[in-house]
C-alpha cells in the first residue's frame, strides 16, 4: 500500500473532541474542518459525536475505535456513474460514438445502394 502518514500524539490545542462556541476543537475539530482524514484513540460516542462522525465498531478489549468524517451525500442521478472510474466511462463514451458511426455508414451505403436499384429498374 502506498500511502503517507501524519502522526498527532496531541492536538495543537490539547483537547480530544469537544464542541465550543459551535465548533468542534482538538482532534475531533481537526477532522470536522478537514486537516485530518481519520483519528484512532479511546473516544466514547456521544450523541454529538455519532452525529457528526461515523465510528467504526467498538473494540471494548482495546479501548481504540476510528471517527471518520461522514461522507457527503452524492446526487441520486450520479449514483450509476459512481462505481465506475474516468478511463471506463469514456471508453463506453468512445464505444458508442464508433458504433453510431459505423451504423451509420453502414444503413447509408444499404439505403443508397437500394436506391440505385430503385432508380434501374424504372427505366
Amino acid at each position: 500500500m502506498n500511502f503517507t502518514y501524519t502522526l498527532t500524539p496531541k492536538p495543537p490545542d490539547l483537547k480530544w473532541g469537544i464542541i465550543e462556541n459551535g465548533s468542534w476543537v482538538g482532534l475531533l475539530g481537526m477532522i470536522a474542518r478537514g486537516e485530518k482524514n481519520f483519528t484512532i484513540n479511546s473516544f466514547s460516542l456521544t450523541e454529538d459525536r455519532a452525529q457528526m462522525f461515523d465510528s467504526s465498531p467498538f473494540i471494548h478489549f482495546d479501548r481504540y475505535s476510528a471517527f471518520l468524517p461522514s461522507p457527503q451525500q452524492i446526487p441520486e442521478w450520479l449514483s450509476i456513474f459512481r462505481p465506475f472510474t474516468v478511463g471506463v466511462l469514456a471508453s463506453l463514451a468512445l464505444t458508442t460514438a464508433m458504433c453510431s458511426i459505423l451504423l451509420f455508414l453502414k444503413m447509408s451505403t444499404v439505403l443508397c445502394g437500394k436506391l440505385n436499384f430503385l432508380i434501374f429498374l424504372r427505366h
